[in-house]
């Protein structure tokens, strides 16, 4: 009798690790669940805040696992695999308890390829992420009748974020040299893949839930980080110099702009020629240069979008 593929011999080794964050916070979960909950002390009276702790780690421990699980099901990973990571892990089983075992790391330059690997898989994650809810954030305040954003420099950080986001994966794809085959893993998401994404992504979340993700992303911390991993990589070095656009993730906004279509037009293929990604490569690499990444033609500069300020009193 033909087992059952595992895992790691049917999807790249970024999305396997997916499984093995579930299957690991699921045994935390667990652990915290069934030998952490406090011991009562007469003296403490109520001792509310210790009851508080308690549940405030479990609910950060299935939120960090709720957000993985999204991940992976937007990555194509079967809902039985997640499912069964899951499962096992809330038996106290971990990842590389599993029968069969899975496979050892690699080591030496091997295994710090395949970290830098799965960091450019994560900012890629993240930009396509983002791209959805800013899709989607727009898209429903246009359903409400609303054509300006509330929030315009929060709205312009979300842009710098995803700018910096992909400079660096762009850069530690270079320093890598990502094979074609890995490049297409990455970021081939077709239209299919798109309607995928949005299915486990913002269609599920409320009118709530999608503004906490967009304040989220609209951190300027993010950028911050990023620059900062770029500069370490290649000190001094002009960050508007890269790779060739096939060698590089979509930009920005022609991932909003395949989120758009997969909310407008369900089945329907974003397009988008090589001569315009190539013409939005020079013109989007300068972390100064405006963008317009909504439903305006690209290239036009949106008048609600004033020039960088950090603070505008939106609470994160």
């Amino acid at each position: 009798m033909t087992r059952p593929p595992q895992p790691w011999e049917t999807m790249p080794p970024w999305n396997t690790r997916l499984l093995e964050k579930i299957q690991d916070l699921s045994v935390d979960h667990t652990q915290v669940l069934q030998r952490g909950y406090p011991t009562y002390n007469l003296a403490f009276g109520g001792a509310e805040v210790q009851m508080q702790t308690w549940r405030t780690h479990l609910r950060a421990l299935e939120a960090d696992r709720s957000e993985v699980e999204v991940h992976a099901r937007a990555a194509g990973i079967p809902q039985e695999m997640i499912a069964d990571a899951r499962t096992l892990g809330s038996r106290g089983v971990r990842w590389n308890e599993r029968q069969p075992p899975p496979p050892t790391g690699d080591r030496g330059q091997d295994a710090v390829r395949e970290m830098m690997v799965e960091g450019v898989a994560a900012d890629v994650w993240q930009l396509e992420h983002m791209a959805a809810i800013s899709a989607t954030h727009r898209h429903r305040l246009a359903a409400q009748g609303i054509h300006s954003e509330a929030h315009p420099i929060a709205a312009s950080q979300l842009q710098s974020n995803m700018i910096a986001l992909w400079l660096r994966a762009s850069e530690v794809a270079r320093v890598v040299g990502l094979t074609a085959e890995e490049r297409d893993q990455l970021w081939g998401r077709d239209a299919e893949g798109w309607q995928r994404l949005m299915q486990a992504t913002v269609h599920t979340y409320d009118d709530p839930a999608l503004e906490e993700r967009w304040r989220v992303f609209a951190w300027p911390g993010i950028e911050h980080d990023a620059q900062q991993t770029v500069e370490t990589l290649n000190p001094g070095k002009d960050s508007s110099t890269s790779a060739a656009a096939e060698q590089t993730p979509p930009l920005p906004h022609l991932m909003i702009q395949q989120a758009e279509e997969a909310l407008e037009n369900p089945g329907a293929p974003a397009e988008a020629g090589t001569e315009q990604i190539g013409a939005a490569v020079d013109a989007a690499l300068p972390l100064g240069t405006a963008h317009s990444w909504g439903s305006e033609p690209v290239g036009e500069t949106d008048p609600a979008v004033p020039s960088p300020v950090r603070d505008d009193g939106l609470e994160l």
